[in-house]
């Protein structure tokens, strides 16, 4: 595993969210002698678009097989690559941070292998936490239970980010990813800011913005049921 410009690719393999490494424009080689037939990306926070492609040799590009286009919002990614080539390159997206990168072999992925699939267009159930642990703290066992029981299409629309706490983005999909959700949640355009009540809060969104997001969600997902807080 090399990257173009030599940069070291310890940081990448340690398992570990909180070291990162601003892969911006470089190109990762991995030489295919494990049958790799996925590669699962950790990203600090969502990227632009992006190359995987497989060949036969690592520096002409007449030789590529196979190129896949992918650019999204999903920052736990895994990649099918369907087709063999003795070189994986992954040209990476401008302005883009990673933090992990995992190399799988053919067969049953590990359970810890998040796929998942694009937000819903329409959805049974809408939940909307405040911020992330909120589904978990106050919502009790309502995700596990229709989500991952029941199978109802259950939609996550957090109306804060949390961006700047690197750690957070992350346990927040690992948190979904246990209950059994796999459709991508929705991360509002909010910076979480800690608040004791509903007055403070007032001081520090703009109470038409918090609604403008809110409406668009309904909208967008039309659901039969809306899971919120309580005033209280």
């Amino acid at each position: 595993v090399v990257f173009d410009d030599g940069s070291k690719t310890a940081v990448l393999l340690d398992d570990n969210y909180n070291t990162t490494m601003d892969v911006s424009g470089k190109t990762l080689y991995v030489m295919n002698t494990l049958n790799v037939a996925g590669v699962y990306l950790i990203w600090d926070r969502p990227v632009g678009d992006y190359t995987i492609t497989v060949g036969d040799l690592r520096d002409t590009c007449d030789e590529w097989v196979d190129r896949k286009i992918c650019g999204t919002e999903i920052i736990h990614q895994y990649v099918d690559l369907r087709y063999q080539g003795k070189w994986i390159a992954i040209r990476m997206p401008e302005d883009a941070v990673l933090c992990d990168v995992y190399f799988l072999d053919f067969g049953e992925l590990p359970e810890w292998v998040q796929v998942w699939q694009e937000p819903y267009e329409t959805a049974d159930m809408l939940f909307i936490p405040t911020h992330a642990d909120d589904e978990l703290l106050f919502f009790g066992g309502a995700i596990p239970t229709y989500a991952g029981e029941l199978g109802y299409k259950v939609q996550i629309a957090y109306m804060t980010n949390h961006w700047k706490e690197r750690y957070r983005p992350h346990e927040l999909l690992n948190g979904l990813w246990t209950c059994g959700e796999t459709a991508y949640p929705v991360i509002g355009p909010f910076t979480d800011i800690y608040s004791d009540s509903l007055a403070h809060a007032k001081t520090l969104y703009d109470e038409e913005e918090v609604i403008g997001f809110m409406v668009e969600l309904i909208r967008r997902f039309k659901p039969y049921v809306i899971l919120g807080h309580d005033i209280n």
